[in-house]
Protein backbone atom coordinates (compact mmCIF):
# COMPACT_ATOMS: atom_id res chain seq x y z
CA UNK A 1 0.00 0.00 0.00
CA UNK A 2 2.83 2.31 0.74
CA UNK A 3 4.77 1.52 -2.02
CA UNK A 4 1.96 1.91 -4.38
CA UNK A 5 1.30 5.81 -3.42
CA UNK A 6 5.03 6.40 -2.91
CA UNK A 7 5.52 4.87 -6.61
CA UNK A 8 2.41 6.97 -8.01
CA UNK A 9 3.91 10.36 -6.28
CA UNK A 10 7.61 9.47 -7.54
CA UNK A 11 5.56 9.04 -11.20
CA UNK A 12 4.43 12.96 -10.02
CA UNK A 13 0.96 11.07 -10.25
CA UNK A 14 -2.04 12.26 -8.08
CA UNK A 15 -5.03 10.43 -7.83
CA UNK A 16 -8.13 11.82 -9.89
CA UNK A 17 -10.90 11.97 -8.57
CA UNK A 18 -12.63 9.13 -9.79
CA UNK A 19 -10.05 7.37 -7.52
CA UNK A 20 -11.92 8.31 -4.49
CA UNK A 21 -15.44 7.02 -5.90
CA UNK A 22 -16.37 3.33 -5.89
CA UNK A 23 -15.81 0.98 -9.09
CA UNK A 24 -17.69 1.94 -11.84
CA UNK A 25 -18.58 -1.14 -14.38
CA UNK A 26 -17.70 1.20 -17.25
CA UNK A 27 -14.31 1.60 -16.33
CA UNK A 28 -13.73 -2.22 -17.29
CA UNK A 29 -12.20 -3.13 -14.04
CA UNK A 30 -13.82 -4.28 -11.11
CA UNK A 31 -11.15 -3.53 -7.99
CA UNK A 32 -9.81 -6.20 -5.27
CA UNK A 33 -11.77 -8.69 -3.49
CA UNK A 34 -9.70 -7.77 0.12
CA UNK A 35 -10.50 -3.82 -0.54
CA UNK A 36 -14.03 -2.40 -0.03
CA UNK A 37 -15.16 0.83 -0.75
CA UNK A 38 -16.68 2.72 2.35
CA UNK A 39 -17.68 6.36 1.55
CA UNK A 40 -17.64 7.31 4.95
CA UNK A 41 -14.50 5.36 6.29
CA UNK A 42 -12.42 5.47 3.02
CA UNK A 43 -9.12 3.34 3.80
CA UNK A 44 -5.73 5.86 3.05
CA UNK A 45 -4.71 3.47 0.35
CA UNK A 46 -7.95 3.42 -1.75
CA UNK A 47 -7.10 5.66 -3.85
CA UNK A 48 -3.31 5.41 -4.58
CA UNK A 49 -4.12 1.59 -5.56
CA UNK A 50 -7.34 2.63 -7.10
CA UNK A 51 -5.05 4.86 -9.40
CA UNK A 52 -2.48 2.34 -9.85
CA UNK A 53 -5.17 -0.21 -11.04
CA UNK A 54 -6.99 2.38 -13.50
CA UNK A 55 -3.53 2.85 -15.08
CA UNK A 56 -2.70 -0.32 -15.70
CA UNK A 57 0.16 -0.48 -13.34
CA UNK A 58 -1.38 -2.99 -11.01
CA UNK A 59 -4.16 -5.64 -11.12
CA UNK A 60 -3.72 -7.96 -7.90
CA UNK A 61 -3.18 -11.38 -7.76
CA UNK A 62 -5.00 -12.84 -11.32
CA UNK A 63 -4.41 -16.61 -10.20
CA UNK A 64 -6.60 -16.24 -7.17
CA UNK A 65 -9.98 -14.48 -8.55
CA UNK A 66 -13.20 -15.40 -6.93
CA UNK A 67 -15.77 -17.29 -8.51
CA UNK A 68 -18.20 -15.30 -6.56
CA UNK A 69 -16.89 -11.89 -7.17
CA UNK A 70 -15.02 -11.96 -9.71
CA UNK A 71 -12.14 -10.02 -8.32
CA UNK A 72 -8.88 -10.80 -7.79
CA UNK A 73 -6.91 -9.87 -4.27
CA UNK A 74 -4.19 -6.96 -3.66
CA UNK A 75 -3.06 -8.60 -0.41
CA UNK A 76 -2.69 -4.78 0.66
CA UNK A 77 -0.47 -6.31 3.83
CA UNK A 78 1.91 -8.42 2.00
CA UNK A 79 5.19 -7.27 0.93
CA UNK A 80 5.61 -7.82 -3.17
CA UNK A 81 8.33 -9.71 -4.45
CA UNK A 82 11.38 -7.89 -6.30
CA UNK A 83 10.21 -9.62 -9.56
CA UNK A 84 6.98 -8.15 -9.05
CA UNK A 85 8.20 -4.53 -8.30
CA UNK A 86 10.51 -4.90 -11.27
CA UNK A 87 7.28 -5.65 -13.42
CA UNK A 88 5.60 -2.57 -12.05
CA UNK A 89 8.64 -0.20 -12.63
CA UNK A 90 8.70 -1.44 -16.15
CA UNK A 91 4.62 -0.48 -16.57
CA UNK A 92 4.84 2.63 -15.20
CA UNK A 93 8.23 3.24 -17.66
CA UNK A 94 6.22 2.14 -20.60
CA UNK A 95 3.36 4.53 -19.05
CA UNK A 96 5.72 7.28 -19.71
CA UNK A 97 6.89 6.29 -22.96
CA UNK A 98 10.37 5.60 -21.47
CA UNK A 99 10.85 1.79 -22.76
CA UNK A 100 8.46 -0.16 -24.64
CA UNK A 101 7.00 -3.84 -23.59
CA UNK A 102 5.30 -4.60 -26.61
CA UNK A 103 8.08 -7.59 -27.58
CA UNK A 104 8.21 -9.41 -24.69
CA UNK A 105 6.89 -12.46 -24.72
CA UNK A 106 4.42 -14.19 -22.71
CA UNK A 107 6.79 -16.85 -20.68
CA UNK A 108 6.51 -18.91 -17.92
CA UNK A 109 7.32 -18.04 -15.17
CA UNK A 110 5.64 -14.94 -15.93
CA UNK A 111 8.33 -12.80 -14.43
CA UNK A 112 11.15 -13.86 -16.62
CA UNK A 113 11.12 -11.87 -19.06
CA UNK A 114 10.75 -8.60 -16.92
CA UNK A 115 14.42 -9.61 -14.69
Amino acid sequence: MLSVKTFLKMLCITPRPEAYEAYQTDEGVKGFSDISYKEQQLEWFYPYVKEANLLGLIFGYLGEISPETGKAPFKPNREISRAESVKIILEALELKEIVTLKNIPVGDPWYKYYL
